[in-house]
């Protein structure tokens, strides 16, 4: 059996992951943004229009990774109150 403090890390380092994934999907969001602009300006409206409704799909996944990391947290602080129980 793993002691509270094994699990506390793990949910320590799951947080650390999520938030790494995080800020490599808001790069590629930053990317997707620029390839947009780049194709409108060019005229490329499908691809334009592709590239971005991707981006939008980039945000929601920042978001949900947002909350996923708070849930974590939460987990964490609750595991971390059973050892002063």
């Amino acid at each position: 059996m793993e002691s509270i403090d094994e699990v506390l890390g793990h949910v320590s380092a799951v947080v650390e992951a999520v938030n790494e994934i995080q800020a490599r999907v808001e790069a590629t969001k930053g990317d997707a943004e620029v390839t947009e602009a780049q194709l409108r300006g060019l005229g490329v409206e499908a691809g334009a229009n592709a590239v971005g409704a991707g981006k939008e799909q980039l945000a929601e996944s920042v978001t949900a990774m947002a909350s996923l990391a708070n849930k974590l947290r939460e987990a964490r602080e609750l595991t971390d109150a059973t050892k002063y129980e």
